[in-house]
């Protein structure tokens, strides 16, 4: 019984299913059907999955090298909404936590929080000093506010780390980019992936879902970057 209750959860109330039948239904049928699976088939989690495991291929921090002395945080997104945390885009929020960790192992580290306002959302760095203040962690903190794209990150942070070593955190779907990127300007990041999207298939990973749809937009905007990003700059 529990069985066929998640099978009717899955199918006959999944939001993306009433979507494929909609367009079943519809009087342009040649039109919508070929849309519709395309939409089914990018909202179920399994073919998610496939198309994050290659950007998704990086290991977390594990051990630190204490001799680092910057932590370098990539934000990703920000909100205008009421509660601060809130505010603050999950991803930020997920790299803004993993930055924070490197940190409190370092022995004279400083944070780096790197990102600016994009199509009037709020100065993403702005954000995350705001939550970190918030949590009243004692941390020296340096801010980038003018960047609006990987490039631009890059571009700026140089100016503050200069030629040091140091962790580059941002999510791991995101990595591959942002370590091109930021070594094609001469300098020395160290990967510190976080925010993983990538599952562990389970039964629910077969049907569709607005979470599986979600996945499947990122991994493809980010091999839209990357395309974007070898076609301009050579990525491997």
């Amino acid at each position: 019984m529990f069985l066929v209750k998640k099978i009717i959860c899955y199918t006959l109330v999944n939001p993306v299913f009433i979507v494929f039948v909609m367009a079943l239904s519809s009087s342009k049928r040649k039109t919508f059907i070929p849309l519709a699976l395309a939409f089914l088939i990018f909202s179920t989690p399994y073919i998610s999955n496939m198309l994050l495991y290659p950007l998704e291929r990086w290991e977390p921090v594990k051990k630190v090298d204490e001799n680092v002395k910057f932590v370098v945080v990539l934000s990703g997104g920000a909100h205008r909404r009421k509660d601060l945390i809130s505010s603050l885009g999950e991803s930020s929020l997920k790299r803004l936590l993993e930055g924070v960790r490197i940190c409190s192992h370092l022995k004279n580290c400083t944070l780096v929080l790197s990102g600016g306002s994009v199509l009037g959302s709020p100065r993403e760095s702005e954000s995350m000093g705001k939550v970190l203040d918030s949590l009243k962690r004692r941390a020296k903190v340096k801010m980038e506010g003018m960047s609006r794209d990987t490039y631009e990150n890059a571009l700026f942070v140089k100016r503050i780390v200069e030629n040091s070593t140091f962790y580059l955190v941002t999510s791991a779907y995101h990595m591959k980019r942002s370590i091109f990127t930021f070594k094609k300007l001469g300098m020395n990041p160290i990967p510190a992936p976080c925010d993983f999207l990538m599952e562990k298939p389970t039964f629910s990973d077969y049907f569709p879902s607005w979470r599986g749809f979600k996945k499947s937009t990122i991994a493809l905007h980010e091999y839209m970057g990357m395309l974007y990003y070898r076609l301009k700059e050579g990525l491997p």
